[in-house]
C-alpha cells in the first residue's frame, strides 16, 4: 500500500444567532364595548428585536389605523371576541398575545315620543297653536316637522312648540334624539276647523263720563263679547289703567287731560271695532281747604300741665283738622274737630294744626310754646350738676338720690308721670325701687326749696 496523507481541518466556532420575538406583554384597552362602537384604541409595549406586528380582532370589527405597529384602532361590528398580537422578524413570529373583549350594557336611541297633545282641527292662518310631548328618557332633543306653509315660532328642539298656521293642514311630528341615534316619528294627523269669526264689539262703557284732574281709582267695566279672549282699552293721553288690563273692567287713574276711554274685544281670528266713552272735565271738582287762621291758646306752659286748650276757628270746605303737639304732650280730646284740650309732659314746643276733605290736607298752622317761669322757681334744664343720682344707667333696679328734697317724679320719654313722691326727705341718701319699670328712658325731676332740679336716667 502506498498510504494516506495528512488531515485538512476547518475550525468551527459557535455563530452569534437571532431568535425569533419574545411574546408580547398585555395588551391595553377596553375589554367591553358597544355593538358598532367606533374608533376603541389597543396597544402593547415595544417587543425588542421585533421588526413588524401582527393584529387580529373579532368577525365583523375592522382596524382602520395603526396595523403593523405596536398601536391600533378598531371600529367594532355586532360581535365580539379576542383581540389578538404577535411580534415577527426575520427569524420568527411570536406566540400570540390575546385580550377577551365582551359586550358592554350600552345606551341606544330613545323611545318614540308618547302622544302629541294639542289642537286637531285648526282654521286657516291660525296662530299661536300650541303642540306638546311628555318628555323621552335618554333624549338630547326633539326634532319637529309642521305642514307645507306652517311655522315654528318658538320651542322647536324641546316638548314643546307654538305653530303658526298656514292654508294648508296636515300632520305634526316628532321623534327624539341622542348620540346613539333618532327614534321613529310620533305624529298628529291636523284637519281644517269649522272656524268662527272676530267678536262683536263690546256694548255700552259703564263708568264716569266726567272726572277731575288728577282722579284716581275711577273703574270703567263691560259686559262679556262671546268668543272673546281678551279685550284691549285705550286711555286719554296722561292717564294710566292701573289695573284690569285684558279684562271687562279696569281702574284708571287720570292725569290733567280727559278724553275718550275705548276698547274692543279679541280672539285668535280678530279684533271687533272700538267701543268709546267720551270723558269731559267736571265743572264740580273740589280743592284741599286753605290752611287755618292764627290758633288760640296758652303760648307759656308749665311742665306737667293739664288740659291746655287750644282752638282755630272753622276753615271752609274743611271735614276735619289734624292737630300735632310736642313730645311727651297728649291730646286728651277733640282730635279732629276745631279745638283740643292737652296735657304737657316736661318740655314745651309747636302745637301745630291742618284742615283736611277728600281731596287733601292743607298746610301747618303753628302755635309756638314755651316753659313758664314760676316766681322762684328756676326752668328745668337738661341735666343739673347739684342734682347727685347714681348708679346712672340703673343696672339693679335702685336708684339713689343723694340729698334732701322737698318731692320727686319721675316721667317716661313721652312725658307720661310713672312715679311721685310729695313726702319732704332729709336722708343723706334715698333710694328709689325702679324694679317695675322697663328699660328705657326716663326723666326724673325734684324740687329743693325754691329750684327745680331735672336729669335724665336710662334703666336697663
Amino acid at each position: 500500500a502506498i498510504g494516506k496523507s495528512a488531515d485538512q481541518c476547518l475550525a468551527i466556532n459557535p455563530a452569534s444567532c437571532a431568535t425569533s420575538p419574545a411574546t408580547p406583554g398585555a395588551i391595553d384597552g377596553l375589554d367591553e364595548v358597544c355593538s358598532e362602537e367606533p374608533g376603541v384604541v389597543y396597544s402593547i409595549a415595544a417587543v425588542s428585536t421585533a421588526a413588524i406586528y401582527n393584529w387580529k380582532v373579532p368577525a365583523g370589527a375592522t382596524i382602520v389605523s395603526g396595523n403593523g405597529t405596536t398601536s391600533i384602532t378598531v371600529d367594532f361590528g355586532a360581535g365580539v371576541g379576542d383581540v389578538c398580537v404577535n411580534a415577527e422578524n426575520p427569524i420568527g413570529v411570536s406566540a400570540d398575545q390575546c385580550l377577551a373583549i365582551n359586550s358592554a350594557s350600552c345606551a341606544t336611541a330613545p323611545a318614540t315620543p308618547g302622544t302629541i297633545n294639542g289642537l286637531v282641527e285648526v282654521c286657516s292662518e291660525e296662530a299661536g297653536v300650541v303642540y306638546s310631548i311628555d318628555a323621552v328618557s335618554t333624549a338630547v332633543g326633539y326634532n319637529w316637522t309642521v305642514p307645507t306653509g306652517a311655522t315654528i315660532v318658538s320651542g322647536d328642539g324641546t316638548t314643546s312648540i307654538t305653530v303658526d298656521f298656514g292654508t294648508d293642514i296636515g300632520e305634526v311630528c316628532v321623534n327624539a334624539e341622542n348620540p346613539i341615534g333618532v327614534s321613529a316619528d310620533q305624529c298628529l294627523a291636523i284637519s281644517a276647523a269649522s272656524c268662527g269669526s272676530a267678536p262683536d264689539s263690546p256694548s255700552s262703557i259703564d263708568g264716569l263720563t266726567e272726572v277731575c284732574a288728577d282722579d284716581t281709582g275711577i273703574s270703567y267695566t263691560i259686559a262679556a263679547v262671546a268668543t272673546a279672549t281678551t279685550y284691549n282699552w285705550t286711555v286719554p293721553a296722561g292717564a294710566t289703567i292701573t289695573s284690569g288690563v285684558g279684562t271687562t273692567s279696569i281702574t284708571v287713574d287720570f292725569g290733567a287731560g280727559v278724553g275718550d276711554v275705548c276698547v274692543n274685544a279679541e280672539n285668535s281670528i280678530g279684533v271687533s271695532a272700538d267701543q268709546c266713552l267720551v270723558i269731559s272735565a267736571s265743572n264740580s271738582c273740589g280743592s284741599a281747604p286753605s290752611s287755618p287762621g292764627n290758633i288760640e291758646g296758652l303760648t307759656e306752659i308749665c311742665a306737667s300741665q293739664t288740659a291746655v286748650a287750644f282752638s282755630i276757628s272753622d276753615v271752609a270746605g274743611a271735614t276735619t283738622y289734624n292737630w300735632k303737639v310736642p313730645v311727651g304732650a297728649t291730646i286728651t280730646s277733640g282730635q279732629g274737630t276745631t279745638s283740643v284740650n292737652v296735657d304737657f309732659g316736661v318740655s314745651a314746643g309747636k302745637v301745630c294744626v291742618n284742615a283736611g276733605n277728600e281731596f287733601g290736607s292743607s298746610a301747618d298752622q303753628c302755635l309756638m310754646t314755651t316753659l313758664c317761669e314760676v316766681t322762684g322757681v328756676r326752668k328745668f334744664t337738661e341735666s343739673s350738676s347739684q342734682l347727685k343720682i347714681y348708679p346712672n344707667p340703673v343696672f339693679n333696679g335702685k336708684l339713689t338720690i343723694l340729698g334732701g328734697f322737698d318731692w320727686y317724679a319721675i316721667f317716661d320719654i313721652n312725658g307720661a308721670k310713672v312715679m311721685q313722691s310729695d313726702v319732704p326727705v332729709i336722708k343723706v341718701e334715698t333710694v328709689i325701687s325702679l324694679d317695675d319699670f322697663d328699660k328705657g328712658v326716663y326723666f326724673i325731676n325734684v324740687q329743693r326749696g325754691e329750684v327745680i332740679l331735672y336729669e335724665r336716667i336710662i334703666v336697663e
